[in-house]
């Protein structure tokens, strides 16, 4: 199961935020040497072309996310969990994540990060695979092709 989820989480990317950028850039997850013993919460980096979390994979329970905005813009933090590509959630009419669109579980957000402002949260995290996206309008749109990476939890 394991391999299973590295797998998957390779193939899956995590979508940024804000940016017109029509390429696309994936990062795949690198595979753990051992069952994954992070030290810490999960560090996250969000503006307006990405949404990047350090370490990309943790262990089931409590999970605690330290999200910084490095952006100029206000910015959302959302975890889902689900087995959709990042870059295929669903959509409203306007281009924002359906939050309750088929196959896609939202876990929980912190709403309104300003511009370099932080803020924390801790979230109960089963195994699986998960994207973290922003969902201020239109940013989620607008960064489809934005850079990308996974996340695992074991």
């Amino acid at each position: 199961m394991v391999v299973a989820a590295i797998a998957i989480a390779a193939m899956s990317v995590v979508a940024g935020c804000g940016s017109s950028s029509k390429t696309a850039a994936t990062t795949p997850v690198t595979k753990p040497t051992a069952t994954p013993q992070p030290s810490g919460p999960v560090a996250v980096s969000i503006k307006e072309s990405s949404v990047v979390p350090n370490p990309r994979y943790t262990k089931s329970g409590d999970v605690k996310f330290n999200v910084t905005n490095d952006g100029s813009q206000t910015h959302s933090f959302v975890v889902a969990k689900t087995k959709l590509s990042p870059l295929a959630l669903p959509t409203d009419g306007s281009g924002n994540v359906d939050q309750q669109g088929a196959g896609l579980k939202v876990i929980g957000e912190i709403p309104d990060i300003a511009a370099g402002k932080s803020a924390s949260k801790t979230f109960k995290l089963a195994s699986g695979t998960y994207v973290l996206f922003c969902n201020v309008k239109g940013h989620y749109k607008d960064a489809k092709a934005a850079e990308a990476s996974g996340f695992i939890v074991f």
